[in-house]
């Protein structure tokens, strides 16, 4: 066995007063204890022949966008297991390698898929949390959901992967999408950034609860 690559997640969008402590458990369970446990199946494997190990962990990794944030705290946790993974596993010859697609468009990250994850969300919600973000809010987000994940070019994340797992000299990091924006975003005062989500993410609540 020369490479492992571990690209099984699945995704719900939904802010974090209205994402269920239930829906957090199954992506974690998902997206970070199921890559381990695939990932030290194999490890004995690909520590004799001196393979390589692929995650594809995303941009989310690294950026924490509004209404993402359960899925990207999976993706941190995948982050650090890869680096950790890549320093321990240097003694035996073995790389670590991870894949950041910028939200590219899948089975589970279409836009409908998206969209049912939130209105499943909403309506497993308390009454008292949907009323105060109200029904524009719901609305808005279903919008700005339809505007994340707009590339279609999945090829450059499969031509990634084959590079990293056969390629005769295989990045550590390969980054595919429009990366520059959280690599730009990355040189901002944490309070930019904040002030970026805020300016493009949904934040038409209703009008009793909405900041002065």
């Amino acid at each position: 066995l020369w490479a492992v690559i571990n690209c099984a997640e699945v995704l719900t969008f939904a802010e974090t007063e209205l994402c269920s402590a239930s829906n957090f458990e199954h992506m974690f369970q998902v997206n970070v204890t199921g890559t381990l446990r695939l990932t030290q199946a194999f490890l004995p494997h690909i520590r004799k022949s001196r393979g390589r190990i692929v995650f594809v962990t995303g941009v989310a990794g690294n950026l924490t966008l509004n209404g993402l944030v359960a899925y990207s705290m999976s993706k941190n946790a995948v982050v650090a297991l890869a680096d950790g993974l890549r320093r321990e596993m240097l003694k035996f010859g073995v790389s670590v390698h991870t894949i950041n697609p910028w939200m590219h468009r899948t089975d589970i990250r279409c836009e409908e898929f998206v969209r049912k994850t939130l209105q499943d969300n909403w309506q497993q919600s308390p009454l008292h949390a949907t009323e105060i973000y109200g029904d524009n809010f719901l609305k808005d987000s279903l919008e700005f959901i339809g505007k994340l994940y707009e590339n279609d070019d999945i090829q450059e994340v499969v031509n990634a992967i084959i590079e990293a797992s056969v390629g005769k000299n295989p990045k550590i990091c390969y980054e595919e999408g429009i990366v520059w924006i959280p690599k730009l975003l990355s040189y901002f005062p944490q309070q930019f950034l904040d002030y970026f989500c805020y300016l493009y993410s949904p934040r038409n609540i209703s009008h009793k609860e909405r900041r002065s």
